[in-house]
This record gives C-alpha cells, structure tokens and sequence, in this order.
C-alpha cells in the first residue's frame, strides 16, 4: 500500500516559474514526486456537470485557481508522503491581471 500527499498553490492565478521535488524525492520512503513535468496526460471527461470544467490537475504549468494541485507525493506512509510534500519547493510568476 502507498500513501500520498497533495502540494497546492498558494496563488489564485499564473505560472509555476520554478519547481523543485529534489529533496521531496530524496526523503525517507518516498516511491515518487509527481508533478505537471512528469504525470501522464488525462483528456477531459466529455460530460462534465461543472461549468466552465477545471482544468484536469498536473498538466501544466499554469496555475487557475488557489489551492490548485501542483505536485502529489507518494510514499510508503502517509507520514512520510507529508513530511516530504513539505519539502516541495515552488515559486510562482503571479497574473497581477485576475
């Protein structure tokens, strides 16, 4: 069994300008660090009951709303999936405009 935590933006809108999973990876128990730059690509679901649809998470650098997924941490415990999502460095280039 794998655990994993979620790393969620901390702005409401503009692109990840850096992304740094190195330590999350390199941390104890952690199996993977998946982020935009290395997660399959998903198609949007052709019914969808929310409109406008967000966006499917993990597929690019753009960031839409607060809270968004930007990085997901899997490791053998859930402590260590935490722990290491703590770890996970990003800086952003804000959209000033929104």
């Amino acid at each position: 069994m794998a655990h994993t935590a979620l790393v969620r933006s901390t702005i409401a809108a503009g692109t990840i300008a850096r992304l740094d999973t190195a330590r999350a990876a390199a941390a104890p128990g952690v199996l993977a660090v998946i982020t935009y730059e290395n997660a399959g690509r998903l198609h949007k679901a052709r019914r969808n009951l929310v409109y406008p649809p967000p966006p499917p998470p993990l597929q690019d650098a753009k960031i839409s709303y607060n809270g968004q997924y930007v990085a997901m941490v899997v490791a053998e415990t859930g402590q260590q999936a935490a722990a290491a999502a703590r770890l996970v460095e990003v800086s952003y280039d804000r959209d000033e405009s929104r």
